[in-house]
């Protein structure tokens, strides 16, 4: 939830099978985004294969240590694409799709500049997990 002086004014729900996040959905639970992962069904590293959202399809890109490097679109345009730091610190990023998987394949939350692991946080500016080892 984001609220903006006390208003709500977004409310994501993240669908989730198992430990994947399979869709988002509004405050209205009217589907945002729909998420198809691979056989890695651990969330590994560059397991995330495509991205509907709205009536558009996406195709992940990854590079050789697995984080988003860049996103297509049907006709093969790139819609995003990202560069990272040694950290997960995002170094460039263009393109104007908003999506939320980028380095190592995790979500980043971009509110609080923290990425998801599954059961810990970690902080990209900071090159630090802010969260003990559970």
């Amino acid at each position: 939830k984001k609220y903006d002086n006390g208003i709500l004014t977004a409310d994501t729900r993240i669908v989730r099978s198992g430990s994947l996040a399979i869709q988002d959905r509004d405050g209205a639970n009217q589907i945002t985004r729909e998420f198809t992962w691979g056989i890695n069904m651990g969330g590994g590293i560059g397991g995330l294969l495509s991205l509907r959202q709205g009536a558009m399809d996406y195709a992940y890109l990854y590079d050789g240590k697995g984080n988003v490097s860049a996103v297509l679109d049907t006709a093969q345009s790139v819609a995003a694409a990202y560069r990272y730091d040694s950290f997960g610190r995002l170094q460039t990023q263009a393109g104007s799709l908003a999506q939320p998987f980028q380095y190592s394949t995790k979500r980043y939350f971009a509110d609080s500049g923290l990425l998801y692991f599954g059961y810990r946080y970690y902080a990209p500016a900071l090159g630090k997990w802010i969260t003990r080892d559970p």
